[in-house]
């Protein structure tokens, strides 16, 4: 009661600090929301050689691709395979990007503007404005159909439901050629630098068109009679000697010599323990209660007590299963 009483003399103290803790406990939560909304903001979502991917451009690629995927499937919605598919080709493009440009950069390869207009309207025109602008008759490329569609890309067709989307779709795909050249210059480039001798060549060529026919007899190993072939330490330590190299182990390693002792309890141990179940078996018999033999089972056991009824068929994986069933009422206490 004096407790009680010391308490309701300060209680405006204890109100105090009470108090004191919420307004402590709101600052520090709003600090921690600022601090998360400030992280936030980091939108990193990867880093490649050091360049690192936004979720703003990842999200906005993403989200191309997607409309892009969309567009040939005729306005049909993806599936969630068909996002998580795109989702994996938009990361690697994007990784692809930063990986390979850098290497264009290093190598010294560019695109240039009269590179472009050739893909478009020369005569080492992309396979894919040639198909898209050859006469469906004459199947002849017409590089004047070309340069009319490009002076008309800020036209839209007819029923279009997109303003400026022939105009995006060009450029799109104007991408993907310009990118497509640089990599065929880089395989280019690559394939270039590979260099077989003419001799090489050559040895190559009749080793794989020279054909041989000889006949064999093979002695299988197992049947050489081991009692025949004799082999001392001398011939097994000159064989190490010339081949040395085929046994060398870079890794340290220990030759340990050891013994071992079986753990086995002692006549004694073994009438100890017959002795400590007698009475445990004394102390169970003693139990009054129907609820005594799990209260024994949970002080002794260290197997949690399980109080489902099993019947005998429910047993089968157990070894005592036969014998425990065949036990006398009285003998089980």
């Amino acid at each position: 009661m004096a407790v009680i009483g010391k308490i309701r003399q300060r209680s405006g103290l204890l109100v105090f600090i009470i108090g004191a803790s919420i307004v402590g406990f709101l600052i520090m939560d709003a600090t921690n929301s600022q601090s998360s909304m400030l992280k936030g903001r980091k939108d990193t979502v990867g880093l490649v050689n050091g360049t690192k991917i936004s979720n703003n451009e990842f999200s906005k690629k993403l989200d191309e691709n997607d409309k892009a995927a969309e567009d040939q499937m005729r306005g049909q919605p993806l599936n969630d395979e068909q996002r998580n598919q795109i989702r994996e080709q938009t990361w690697t493009e994007m990784v692809n990007d930063i990986i390979f440009n850098r290497i264009y950069e290093r190598l010294g390869i560019n695109v240039t503007s009269d590179e472009m207009t050739e893909l478009a309207v020369g005569e080492n025109v992309h396979p894919q404005i040639r198909q898209a602008f050859s006469n469906p008759q004459t199947h002849q490329f017409d590089p004047a159909s070309v340069r009319g569609f490009l002076q008309n890309l800020d036209q839209d067709d007819p029923g279009a439901t997109e303003p400026g989307l022939k105009r995006k779709q060009w450029l799109k795909f104007e991408a993907e050629m310009k990118k497509s050249q640089f990599q065929q210059k880089y395989n280019n480039l690559i394939s270039k630098a590979l260099y077989v001798p003419s001799w090489l060549s050559e040895s190559v060529y009749f080793d794989q068109r020279r054909s041989v026919d000889f006949k064999y007899v093979m002695l299988p190993y197992a049947e050489v009679n081991e009692a025949d072939v004799k082999v001392t330490d001398e011939d097994l330590q000159k064989f190490l000697t010339e081949h040395s190299a085929r046994f060398k182990q870079d890794d340290e390693v220990r030759k340990i010599d050891y013994v071992t002792f079986d753990i086995v309890p002692s006549a004694a141990d073994s009438a100890k323990a017959i002795h400590d179940l007698e009475d445990k078996r004394a102390d169970f018999a003693k139990g009054a209660k129907l609820s005594d033999d799990s209260l024994f089972v949970k002080i002794y056991s260290e197997t949690p007590f399980d109080e489902v009824y099993y019947d005998k068929d429910k047993l089968a994986a157990t070894p005592v299963k036969d014998s425990l069933f065949s036990q006398q009422q009285s003998m089980l206490g």
